[in-house]
């Protein structure tokens, strides 16, 4: 475990549970924020309508330069002038340039994303505030998903809004006909994948109360765009094929998520509208139909952080071990609640973190998928030397049951046991943590364990151990007149000690060959714990010291051969076992 998640951190995935560990590799379904895990969360406006025009805007990051674009071609310098106004007053970050030209953020994205496009547009935001003083700003609300900001200006009171259109159009003063026309609009850059956003104002004499029903007037809307991790649809493919279902969670409209979850390779073109399902829906289901649904919703779109715990739940429910991503304090019921909670180490906040079982160090998805990997390798290095200690315990107990009740001896003493378990084994399943196994991880082939002990694990512990249990026994036949001499002692000692080894190297693969072009030479070292062992062997049977100790004394070569005949036997053994099951 040390080992591996030592290897982890060096991938950046930073566990912080042991126990994560085990769910990472076993996980079925990871639920992943699509902000800062899909996309970079580095939004940028390219899209712009008013009731008389749309426009395109040239865009890079958080660069004010950029061209406006009219479809008219009927260029006003103030067509924008209350649509980039009301972006400015309704955005409370801070943009911030270094010496070497580098631009970064403090605050919202979105917000930053706004800012930029009011500057392009010709407002700059200390000009701007000096002529309007903040009155009040609430920030964001997740419940009414708005923005509004009060500023007192010369005529009273002006409020300013941006938030999503599902709630806000309602509340602009639109005939219908314009109504239709900016639904239509916002359809259009949904599917193009853009988060919409649509902004207005009112003048008011008195100032307004926290949450009071207003009838704005429509300054605009606005499409932004974020950028795709690198190398996302990879990653995203390599976990389907994998077996893991990838489901996004985002605050955008249903038809932004689907255009955006297709890009991202979460879900194929011709996609089934079922697979994406909204908040409004999802409040009005029942624990029992969320579940039933949770079968085939891939997309969660217009989610608050609380839906997040239900989802959560959902999933468990239908039987999937369940990894959940997240990076906000509202985030933390639904990560303590997952199989798996997984914070963001880069936007995630202190009680994300905590939450967390695991922390992604560069919010990346491809980060989750490297972990999968690690995590289920760390299980199978487990389950590797589970069987190797098993093999060698029910070898070594099998055999002295044997002598007990065949031959009336004991033919090893209680101190070359504490040898054989605390030195020869302890060696090599040091070793054996090293060993990393990749094939078919990260494919459909891998089948989930059910547990560290399996059938297959006890088939395996019984192949590798029945030729040496055979082939000591009759040796042990052989022997039966001198069975508790220490001579008689030393070459079963030293003959178990020869087949642990060979247990070792039979165990690192249940399919690989062991003379496979560079198998062999994948864990040096394994190799060099080998050399050790034997080495430490032969200290045991020939250096007097040791031979007072462990009532040992020297063999002859005759005796090591009959000791590395019998590995062999082992090792082929496993051998033809690993062939049929290849071809199997």
């Amino acid at each position: 475990l040390a080992s591996g998640i030592a290897r982890m951190s060096e991938r950046s995935v930073l566990v912080k549970r042991l126990q994560g560990v085990e769910a990472l590799g076993q996980a079925k379904i990871i639920a992943v924020d699509k902000t800062g895990t899909i996309t970079k969360n580095q939004l940028a406006v390219v899209a712009a309508v008013t009731l008389h025009d749309h426009y395109a805007v040239a865009a890079n990051g958080y660069q004010v330069a950029g061209a406006i674009t009219s479809s008219s071609k009927k260029e006003s310098p103030h067509a924008l002038d209350w649509l980039a106004r009301s972006c400015m007053l309704t955005s409370g970050a801070q943009i911030l340039t270094a010496e070497d030209g580098t631009v970064t953020i403090e605050g919202d994205p979105t917000e930053a994303a706004l800012q930029v496009f009011a500057k392009k547009c010709g407002i700059e935001q200390g000009e701007i505030t000096a002529r309007l003083p903040l009155v009040r700003d609430e920030g964001f609300d997740y419940t009414r998903k708005y923005h509004e900001v009060v500023h007192k200006s010369s005529r009273g009171y002006l409020v300013s809004v941006a938030g999503a259109p599902d709630v806000l159009l309602d509340q602009m003063q639109l005939s219908e006909n314009e109504h239709v026309m900016i639904r239509q609009q916002q359809e259009r850059l949904s599917r193009l994948g853009m988060r919409v956003i649509v902004l207005g104002h009112l003048v008011v004499r008195e100032s307004p109360k926290v949450g009071a029903h207003h009838h704005y007037h429509f300054d605009g809307l606005v499409g932004m765009q974020d950028t795709l991790h690198d190398g996302l649809q990879k990653t995203i493919a390599t976990l389907h094929d994998a077996g893991v279902s990838v489901v996004m969670i985002t605050g955008d409209h249903p038809i932004t998520a689907h255009a955006l979850a297709v890009q991202a390779g979460i879900l194929e073109n011709n996609s089934s509208s079922h697979q994406v399902l909204s908040g409004d829906v999802l409040e009005r289901m029942s624990d029992e139909e969320l579940v039933t649904a949770s079968a085939s919703v891939r997309v969660f779109a217009r989610v608050s952080p609380e839906h997040k715990l239900r989802i959560v739940h959902a999933f468990q429910k239908a039987g999937y071990v369940t990894a959940m991503t997240g990076d906000g304090v509202n985030d933390a019921p639904a990560l303590t609640a997952a199989d798996l909670g997984i914070a963001l180490g880069i936007r995630g906040t202190e009680v994300a973190k905590d939450a967390a079982d695991i922390v992604l160090l560069d919010d990346n998805l491809s980060s989750i998928a490297t972990g999968i990997e690690e995590g289920r390798s760390i299980y199978a290095s487990i389950q590797r030397v589970v069987t190797y200690l098993f093999s060698g315990s029910f070898s070594l107990v099998t055999i002295l049951v044997i002598s007990a009740v065949l031959f009336r001896a004991t033919p090893i003493a209680p101190s070359q046991v504490i040898w054989l378990n605390f030195v020869t084994d302890v060696v090599l399943v040091l070793a054996l943590t090293s060993e990393r196994t990749r094939e078919g991880l990260l494919t459909r082939r891998y089948v989930h364990p059910t547990g560290l002990i399996t059938r297959d694990t006890l088939r395996r512990i019984f192949g590798l151990t029945t030729p040496s249990i055979i082939l000591i026994s009759i040796v042990l036949a052989t022997m039966q007149g001198s069975l508790e001499t220490d001579r008689s002692r030393t070459a079963i000692l030293t003959i178990l000690a020869v087949t642990h080894w060979a247990f070792a190297w039979n165990v690192r693969s249940k399919d690989t060959s062991l003379f496979s072009a560079g198998f062999a030479r994948s864990n040096p070292q394994l190799i060099e714990v080998t050399i050790l062992a034997f080495i430490l062997q032969l200290t045991a049977v020939y250096v007097p010291v040791f031979q007072q100790v462990l009532h040992t004394t020297a063999l002859p070569l005759g005796t090591w051969l009959i000791a590395f005949a019998i590995a062999a036997s082992c090792i082929a053994a496993e051998e033809v076992r690993k062939y049929f099951r290849r071809h199997r």
